[in-house]
C-alpha cells in the first residue's frame, strides 16, 4: 500500500496527503515525500488518549 500512495504522490506534486496509522507503543512521523507524511499515534494499554485534532475544510469540486 505505502509504496501506492508514493507512486501516487509523486505524480502529484500540488497536493498534500496526510496517512494516520492505527497506535503503537511510541508515536512517530515521517515525512516520506514533500506531500507525504505519515503519522503514528502512541498507546499505553487501558489509557485511551487524543493524538491530534484534525480539521477538514469543505472544498467545491466541479467537474
Amino acid at each position: 500500500m505505502g509504496d501506492i500512495l508514493v507512486e501516487f504522490m509523486a505524480d502529484a506534486p500540488n497536493k498534500q496527503m496526510t496517512v494516520f496509522c492505527g497506535h503503537t507503543h511510541s508515536s512517530g512521523q515521517c515525512q516520506i515525500l514533500a506531500n507525504l507524511q505519515v503519522k503514528t499515534g502512541g498507546a499505553k494499554y487501558g489509557s485511551p488518549a487524543l493524538q491530534e485534532i484534525v480539521e477538514f475544510m469543505r472544498m467545491k469540486i466541479s467537474g
